[in-house]
């Protein structure tokens, strides 16, 4: 699937108040869509940890992801390593809105896979 089609997904999918926990985190929201990124809250504490997921960092992900159908932290790191030591959960809130966004299939909450309709 090309980016534009996967961004229509994101688009039609990933709204104010979608849920991106995991089986291992809690209170992960999206706050806010476009423009300009996505803020997605991570955790409930009164600080309000953010995390900014702008549509260049989930294209970049994307085109990685449909080369090596796979997505996981090394991808991530690949391409942004200062925001995934700075706060590891952009790893996962990228593959949550990919997965909730129904591109990709969750592997144990390790890693995420192309559905197998998307794949080319």
């Amino acid at each position: 699937m090309e980016w534009e089609e996967a961004r229509a997904e994101i688009h039609n999918n990933i709204k104010v108040g979608v849920d991106l926990n995991t089986t291992r985190s809690t209170y992960r929201f999206v706050r806010t869509v476009p423009p300009p990124y996505f803020r997605v809250q991570i955790g409930a504490n009164k600080k309000r940890d953010i995390v900014n997921i702008p549509w260049s960092m989930l294209e970049e992900c994307w085109r990685e992801l449909n080369e090596t159908d796979r997505y996981d932290c090394k991808v991530f790191e690949k391409y942004y390593p200062k925001k995934k030591n700075n706060h590891g959960c952009y790893v996962h809130t990228v593959g949550k809105i990919f997965e909730k966004a129904i591109l990709v299939d969750s592997v144990d909450d390790k890693y995420y896979v192309l559905k197998q309709a998307h794949r080319d």
